[in-house]
């Protein structure tokens, strides 16, 4: 290879990940201004993930690289569907990961390990509360979570974005993680509130948009369910 081309290696690979970094700051400003409208398919989308990773790896312990990604793209397929089949269960899932997260976001804040006894409940009490609060979890969940997406893209532009895999081995970094990077913190909480203002302005805004229901069709809709 000539020398030339050896050089431009870690530019290209430098480029590449500032290319991805700006389709995730993209894909994170469209799912916080408009992820409960799109939710259905942001599921699915998870869905496709969770099931690719999982049919990869099964695809591998059989046939190799080539049954990881036949494995991959079954796996993704059917996980897909299934998501956007089940919404509900997707929506209890949701729940169920925002509140482990906020549990294990506490326990690395005070330097300890997360307890299984504590992330459970905490777990199953978040997934029941998405199933009562759909519309509130949606759009807090994908205002805050799109934010924090557009928050460590932009800052990971700049070159300042915090080291998450050493904080991930070392939780008693966490202590110091709001004193580091207050940036970061405002800026997340800004796109995050004007996400949720977005969104909950766009919703009402459809309901306005509906046509008044008709006093003949009122009448119908009651004999309909007088008669059964």
């Amino acid at each position: 290879m000539p020398e030339n081309m050896i050089e431009k290696v870690p530019e290209l690979s430098q480029q590449t990940q500032q290319i991805l970094i700006g389709i995730s700051i993209l894909i994170g400003l469209v799912n916080c201004l408009f992820g409960y409208r799109i939710f259905r398919f942001i599921i699915a989308l998870w869905g496709f993930v969770f099931g690719a990773v999982v049919g990869s790896l099964v695809g591998m312990a059989f046939y190799d690289s080539a049954g990881g990604i036949i494995g991959a793209i079954v796996g993704g397929l059917l996980c897909a569907v299934l998501a956007y089949v089940l919404y509900f269960v997707g929506i209890f899932l949701l729940g169920a990961g925002l509140a482990a997260l906020l549990c294990s976001v506490g326990f690395a804040a005070g330097g300890q390990q997360p307890l299984i006894l504590v992330l459970v409940p905490a777990a199953i009490v978040g997934g029941i509360l998405a199933l009562i609060l759909q519309k509130l979890l949606i759009i807090l969940a994908t205002s805050f979570g799109g934010a924090w997406t557009v928050a460590t893209g932009v800052f990971a532009l700049l070159g300042k974005a915090p080291d998450f895999a050493a904080m991930a081995e070392h939780p008693e970094l966490m202590e110091g993680f709001l004193a580091q990077n207050m940036g970061l913190i405002a800026c997340w909480l800004g796109f995050g509130v004007a996400g949720v203002v977005v969104q909950y302005s766009l919703t009402a805004r459809r309901k306005k948009q509906e046509p008044p229901e008709l006093p003949r069709d009122k009448s119908r809709r009651a004999q309909s369910r007088s008669r059964q």
